[in-house]
């Protein structure tokens, strides 16, 4: 009976795991819809939980930058992402129905705000342009 009760909490454990998963893909791709470029902006309260904690059924690749008008070098780099991320979305497309895996791309610009600092300290960057891949791992543990 012991053996038949922690089978089926490993079942619903992987379930909900799997599920909290595909709610993350659904925000992205919420996200990706009010993006007139491809480039998802995320806010700093949803940074962590959208990229860095998992499961997460997507990839993601980030350019840390500052706002145009502020670096002229870095308006360049983003220049360039967006013709990155532009040919990418027109060779491939972001359908939802695609077997291959998903990808996102992002842009998160520093701020004088202490959210927005927390997550570029957390990441050890010092200077921008920087750019980023974020993996998906389904198989990692969420950050506890």
């Amino acid at each position: 009976m012991e053996k038949l009760f922690i089978l089926a909490f490993m079942i619903i454990s992987v379930l909900s795991y799997e599920d909290l998963g595909q709610t993350k893909l659904a925000k992205m791709q919420k996200l990706l819809a009010k993006s007139e470029d491809g480039v998802v902006h995320l806010p700093p309260k949803d940074y962590n939980y959208l990229v860095e904690e998992n499961p997460r059924p997507y990839d993601v690749v980030m350019l840390w930058n500052v706002r145009p008008g502020k670096c002229e070098h870095c308006m360049e780099a983003e220049e360039e992402y967006n013709s990155v991320v532009y040919s990418f979305l027109k060779s491939r497309g972001q359908k939802s129905d695609t077997k291959e895996k998903k990808i996102f791309f992002g842009v998160y610009y520093f701020e004088k705000d202490k959210a927005v600092q927390k997550v570029f300290k957390d990441h050890g960057l010092l200077t921008v342009p920087y750019l980023t891949v974020s993996e998906m791992d389904l198989k990692r543990a969420p950050k506890t």
